[in-house]
C-alpha cells in the first residue's frame, strides 16, 4: 500500500482559527489530525481538512465554545517575500497584520495569514517605482510615484511630469506635453553617433536641437555647428586639421604593376590624384584603392622617346614593361630604371 508521507507533519488551520498538523495518512479520505493542544481526531478527509473544516471536539458547532488563543505579536512571511507581524487579534476573522514597510492591512483569514496569502496594498507602489524606460517617441522615462495601476506618475528625461497608467508606461506610449516626436526621432537618431566624413575623418554628435543646428566634435577635439544635409552627406571639414594636407604625397605601390606611386592631391577619400614613378598623373581616384595598391596606371605612357605599351611581369617587387623607342625604333621588355637610362641607337651613331 502506497502512503503519501509527504503530508505527514503538514500544518493546517482550521475555520476557528486553530492550528493542526497531519500524523497519519492511509489515504486522502482517512488521516489523523494533531491540533496544538495536543488532541488528535482520527479518520478524517485531507480535502476537509485543506478547507479547514475539521473541528475540534471542544468546539460548539461554530467554534463559540473555544477561546481564540492570542496570536498578538505572530509573525509569518507573504508570498512575497515580505514579512508581516499581528498586531491586533480579536479572532481567526478579525484581526490587523503590519508589514516590515508599516503597511497595516485588516485581514479576514488567519489561514490566509499563515500560508503568506496577505497582499500588501503597496508593495507595487514599493518596487515599481524607479522603473525606467525608452518610450516609443525615444525619450527615457521613469516613475517617480506608484497611486494605483491607473494613476502612475512618469518622469522624463528633462524633468517634465505626466500621469498615465501603468500599462501605457510599459508599452511605451507616452507623449511629451512640449516636445514633437518628429524632434525626438531625430535626436535619437543622430546624437551620440559617430560618423566618418569624406576626407576620412570621424566625428561625433554631441547635440541635435534641431536640423540647423547640430554640435559635432572630431576626432583631435575640434567642435563646430553643423546641418543635418552635412552629417547625412559626410561632407564636413575641420577647421583645425585636414586629411588634404596630411596625405598629401602619401606614398603607395601599385601591385599588378610593380610601381611606386603617390599622392599629388587629396581632396576627399573619393577624390585623390596620383602620380607613378614614371610621372603619369591619375585624377579622381578612390583613397581606399590607392591602399590597396589597386590604381590603374593608363597605358602605353611615353617617356622622352620610349613609349611603354603594356605591363610585362614584375620581378622581385619591380615592374617590367612591352617598351618601344619612337627614335629607333627599338621594342625590348625593360625596367623602369633601364627605361630612363635608356640611349638611343641612331644617337649613339651620330655621336
Amino acid at each position: 500500500m502506497i502512503t503519501a508521507t509527504y503530508h505527514i507533519g503538514e500544518t493546517i488551520i482550521t475555520n476557528s482559527g486553530r492550528k493542526a498538523t497531519i500524523i497519519a495518512w492511509r489515504n486522502k479520505t482517512d488521516i489523523d489530525i494533531e491540533f496544538e493542544d495536543g488532541i488528535i481526531v482520527s479518520h478524517k478527509q485531507y480535502n476537509n481538512a485543506k478547507r479547514g473544516s475539521i473541528a475540534h471536539p471542544e468546539d460548539g458547532k461554530f467554534g463559540a465554545k473555544w477561546k481564540y488563543p492570542n496570536r498578538l505579536g505572530e509573525e509569518s512571511i507573504s508570498l512575497k517575500g515580505e514579512k508581516m507581524k499581528i498586531v491586533v487579534f480579536t479572532d481567526a476573522h478579525n484581526f490587523d497584520v503590519q508589514f516590515e514597510d508599516d503597511t497595516i492591512v485588516h485581514c479576514t483569514s488567519y489561514s490566509d495569514f499563515c500560508k503568506g496569502a496577505i497582499k500588501n496594498p503597496n508593495y507595487l507602489a514599493k518596487t515599481r517605482v524607479g522603473e525606467e524606460i525608452i518610450a516609443k517617441n525615444g525619450l527615457k522615462a521613469k516613475i517617480v510615484k506608484y497611486i494605483d495601476c491607473h494613476n502612475v506618475v512618469i518622469q522624463f528625461e528633462d524633468g517634465i511630469e505626466i500621469i498615465k497608467d501603468y500599462i501605457s508606461f510599459k508599452k511605451g506610449n507616452l507623449k511629451h506635453p512640449n516636445i514633437s516626436c518628429h524632434s525626438v526621432t531625430a535626436k535619437n537618431k543622430y546624437e551620440g553617433k559617430t560618423f566618418i566624413a569624406h576626407n576620412g575623418m570621424k566625428y561625433k554628435v554631441l547635440r541635435y536641437t534641431n536640423a540647423s543646428n547640430i554640435l559635432i566634435q572630431f576626432e583631435d577635439g575640434t567642435e563646430l555647428i553643423t546641418h543635418v544635409s552635412a552629417i547625412c552627406s559626410g561632407c564636413i571639414l575641420n577647421p583645425n586639421y585636414t586629411f588634404q594636407k596630411k596625405r598629401q604625397k602619401e606614398q603607395g605601390f601599385q601591385i599588378t604593376i610593380g610601381m611606386p606611386m603617390t599622392i599629388t592631391n587629396y581632396k576627399s577619400a573619393n577624390d585623390i590624384t596620383v602620380q607613378f614613378d614614371d610621372g603619369c598623373e591619375v585624377k579622381h581616384k578612390i583613397y581606399r584603392n590607392f591602399k590597396d595598391g589597386m590604381i590603374k596606371h593608363p597605358f602605353p605612357y611615353t617617356i622622352g622617346t620610349i613609349t611603354m605599351q603594356k605591363p610585362a611581369y614584375v620581378y622581385n617587387g619591380e615592374g617590367n614593361f612591352y617598351c618601344k623607342c619612337n627614335n629607333c625604333g627599338l621594342h625590348d621588355i625593360m625596367s623602369l630604371n633601364e627605361l630612363k637610362n635608356h640611349k638611343c641607337k641612331i644617337n649613339l651613331k651620330g655621336a
